[in-house]
């Protein structure tokens, strides 16, 4: 048994520092919300509000913003992006082996601005954070906004404690934010849950 117990502790370290390896390769050091330019290049971004909607790309597992989306640049649909949303295109590189899309929306719903009106596309795993984002939109009621008990239970019950606190910190967020997703564009998402990563 005790053998048992520390070679799956190992396997576990082994796994994790081994999806932290492969997220500091695909991110390139650059995590958190940036501006893309004409270039797709990845400027920062200043949490400058504007009258005009902000595009915001969020990308899947184990990928990032060049990764899901760099194919676009030079193309009849990035000319139109960058005519229709100027300098308010926007690019949210993050962790999605080792952070949860609850962690992943905390530290996006931070770098954003008071009152930012978002269009947003997701790919795969990124439409879960782009959800997340749904359930506080500034249109939902206010009795309605984020999680409920049930799911919050629910969390607890499978012994995700750090998710419970992850959603007690957007509800302190979003009291002060007044952030509208007026789009969603969402792209192969596992919405509906997924076995990809069960028991693994």
């Amino acid at each position: 048994k005790i053998v048992s117990i520390f070679a799956k502790k190992a396997i576990s370290d082994g796994v994790t520092a081994l999806a932290t390896k492969l997220e500091n390769k695909q991110l390139d050091s650059k995590e958190g919300l940036f501006k893309l330019d004409e270039h797709f290049s990845l400027l920062p971004f200043d949490k400058k509000a504007s009258a005009k909607p902000f595009l915001l790309l969020i990308h899947g597992t184990n990928s990032s913003a060049k990764g899901a989306y760099g194919d676009l640049m030079g193309s009849d649909t990035w000319h139109f992006i960058r005519a229709t949303y100027g300098e308010n295109v926007l690019a949210f590189q993050h962790r999605t082996l080792t952070e949860s899309p609850l962690q992943n929306a905390v530290a996006l719903v931070k770098e954003l601005p008071d009152d930012a009106v978002l269009h947003i596309v997701s790919h795969s795993r990124g439409g879960l954070i782009g959800d997340i984002l749904c359930r506080y939109n500034k249109n939902v009621e206010k009795k309605k906004k984020g999680f409920s008990s049930r799911n919050i239970d629910l969390l607890k019950k499978e012994g995700r404690e750090d998710d419970v606190e992850n959603i007690k910190t957007l509800n302190n967020i979003f009291l002060k934010k007044n952030i509208e997703v007026k789009k969603f564009a969402r792209v192969a998402c596992p919405a509906a849950g997924t076995k990809l990563a069960s028991e693994k």
